[in-house]
């Protein structure tokens, strides 16, 4: 079942086996590294919005962590893309008796594998910086697992998109109105497809109010942005707070329901109306 970017319809708002403490002496870089190459299996699942708004792109530059049966907690060194467009292409060094491979989308240092569960924890920012048109680049998280040396990806973060339509926006803020988790330590569970589930009982950091500002700092370009965030269902709705240049900030809140689901975009509507 192929499950990429949608759009939703309508507007809203109208843990490893490795001690952590160890983790920086576990990267693998020792035994019988050999070169490998991974192709992208699916083109739709990609780091950046296309200009249909919905499609995603690689983008030159995009580098992965390679995980697999072999390698200690926090895997490899980043595998890196070429051939960006029609064909994707990620190359790194690996272990050469290793045969079950998964990736991670984006590179993430201290991210944190447990082959065992097939579970992988990482980390989603809660302070975003806002590209006209785009997602932050290195933000949307992804999983995949290989076959036949080719990656599957799926994506583990949710979009939510919103209109700004002047030009005196020095900030946007998103709260869950029931404390959900929006940001922070997220532990993702592959099943044997590669499909991510995440595991809501795993601990760590959260973050249910999310900043955006603007990229190259100052104010907003009026057109659409993205937040990037963690897949919940938001049963009290949420609350946008919109800073403008005078300093006043300007509040509106929904209690609707809204559900944010991993590889969709739900439209938030006008933030600054």
């Amino acid at each position: 079942m192929k499950t990429g970017l949608i759009l939703t319809a309508g507007a809203v708002m109208a843990f490893c086996s490795c001690a952590k403490e160890t983790l920086e002496n576990t990267q693998k870089t020792d035994g019988n590294l050999v070169y490998r190459e991974f192709g992208v299996a699916d083109l739709s699942w990609k780091t950046s919005l296309g200009e249909d708004g919905t499609s995603l792109l690689w983008t030159e530059g995009d580098i992965i962590n390679i995980f697999d049966e072999t390698a200690s907690c926090l895997g490899y060194s980043p595998f890196t893309a070429s051939g960006w467009g029609e064909k994707t292409v990620f190359s790194g060094m690996a272990d050469a008796s290793a045969e079950d491979f998964y990736a991670l989308y984006p590179y993430d240092a201290d991210a944190v594998w447990n082959y065992s569960d097939k579970k992988i924890t990482t980390y989603l920012e809660h302070k975003q910086n806002g590209v006209p048109g785009n997602i932050e680049s290195l933000r949307n998280i992804s999983v995949a697992k290989a076959s036949a040396d080719l990656l599957a990806f799926h994506h583990v973060t949710a979009l939510l998109s919103f209109e700004i339509t002047s030009s005196d926006v020095t900030a946007v803020v998103i709260k869950a109105n029931g404390a959900e988790k929006l940001a922070g330590s997220v532990t993702v569970t592959l099943d044997g497809n590669g499909y991510p589930a995440v595991d809501e009982s795993a601990l760590g950091t959260s973050w249910s109010k999310v900043q955006m500002l603007p990229a190259e700092g100052g104010t907003f370009t009026p057109g659409k942005y993205y937040f990037v965030l963690l897949p919940c269902s938001l049963e009290n709705g949420l609350t946008v707070n919109v800073t403008k240049t005078d300093g006043r900030i300007y509040s509106k809140a929904s209690k609707k329901e809204l559900a944010l689901v991993s590889g969709k975009i739900t439209q938030l509507g006008t933030a600054d109306s």
